[in-house]
């Protein structure tokens, strides 16, 4: 398991802010649903959470690689293929 909780180091806050700052681009694109989504998954990440858990190894990843948007359509070609995650 990845390191969690408050004191999450540095790398988890530039995994966050990459969540935060396409939340802000949902916001420009008028999509509640996928700013809501987003924010509540760059919340998790500081906290520690599964989001973190997953995508503790994708860390170094910058901004133009797009981490949340490929989160997201991987999260939905589950739900099209009905992939049930427990």
């Amino acid at each position: 398991m990845a390191s969690a909780g408050p004191g999450l180091a540095d790398p988890g806050r530039r995994v966050a802010d990459l969540f935060f700052a396409q939340s802000e681009a949902a916001i420009q694109r008028r999509s509640p649903l996928y700013r809501g989504l987003l924010t509540r998954l760059g919340e998790d990440v500081l906290r520690g959470g599964p989001p973190w858990e997953l995508l503790a190894c994708r860390a170094g990843e910058r901004r133009g690689e797009a981490l949340p948007l490929r989160l997201m359509a991987a999260v939905h070609r589950l739900l099209q293929d009905d992939v049930h995650i427990s």
